[in-house]
């Protein structure tokens, strides 16, 4: 990034940013987000000055949440916030991602503490359904049911789009098609109901869920149909990466050639370097 760059960053956030709508922060989240995932390594010092704002903070650290580079310098971002930050729901969300950079990596999740404690219903649903997540992958195995069954009368009150867009992928790496078959049998219409150019990523995630339901049922040709309506182009960048290798695990068992599907599944999946999606989630997914 050149000097000119890193002075035009500075004064920008000399703006008061986070009073725009919420739709306006997200493009500008997304459009500095792309630039400066550029600059984790080469610029990281600078990068790392900017988090002492709380505007840079939360307009984009906290708006583009960058799975593509979970761990490739984002995370040191939100680590970085954690030590910075004094709102306690900033803080629960921090907290919620690196516990999930922590699930997707084989690592030893962390107990939220008194943060579990938090009054949910001034939060904004992704993070309340962010939560939930957290207590699915975090919980024994036996107790999953149980918080599965919260979570449903939780999500009542709540916009389902937005809720269930975090819930969904732990309940795919947790390989329990069954609750995804109960949450669109209930919830269907408000789940694909998008609204907000950023819920086009929601809809992919969704769109996903719905081919594995449909090979589960042995309905191929229809799973085929779903996954080819999934425009990753439309997605937010900092997910693209992310929703491909659930993508992949459809792909390999609807294409014939699984070789290659196999081939592009490691190569991504080596490159975002998330543990969990190892070669036998993607081999013996439906088995």
């Amino acid at each position: 990034m050149t000097q000119k760059n890193k002075v035009v960053c500075v004064k920008l956030f000399e703006i008061k940013l986070d009073s725009l709508e919420k739709s306006e922060q997200l493009r500008i989240a997304v459009a500095l987000g792309v630039i400066l995932r550029h600059s984790y390594k080469d610029d990281r010092e600078f990068i790392f000055s900017l988090l002492d704002s709380p505007q840079f903070r939360r307009v984009v650290v906290y708006n583009f949440i960058d799975y593509s580079h979970f761990n490739a310098g984002y995370m040191e971002l939100i680590k970085r916030s954690i030590q910075l930050e004094t709102g306690d729901d900033h803080l629960l969300f921090l907290h919620l991602l690196s516990s999930y950079h922590s699930f997707l990596n084989g690592q030893v999740i962390n107990d939220l503490g008194s943060f579990g404690q938090l009054d949910f219903s001034v939060m904004h649903p992704i993070v309340h359904g962010r939560y939930y997540a957290y207590k699915l992958y975090s919980a024994p195995a036996s107790k999953r049911t149980a918080v599965f069954d919260k979570l449903l009368v939780k999500s009542e009150d709540l916009d389902k789009c937005e809720f269930f867009f975090e819930i969904i992928p732990t309940i795919l790496l947790l390989n329990r098609l069954d609750w995804v078959e109960r949450i669109y049998n209930s919830y269907y219409e408000e789940i694909f109901e998008v609204n907000e150019f950023n819920q086009i990523t929601h809809l992919s995630i969704y769109q996903i869920a719905l081919t594995f339901l449909s090979i589960k049922e042995g309905h191929l040709d229809r799973a085929r149909s779903e996954l080819e309506k999934v425009n990753f182009d439309l997605a937010l960048d900092s997910y693209t990466d992310y929703i491909k290798l659930f993508s992949f695990i459809a792909s390999y068992h609807l294409e014939k050639d699984k070789e290659a599907v196999k081939e592009e599944y490691t190569q991504l999946a080596e490159k975002l370097g998330f543990k969990v999606f190892i070669l036998d989630l993607l081999e013996t997914y439906f088995v």
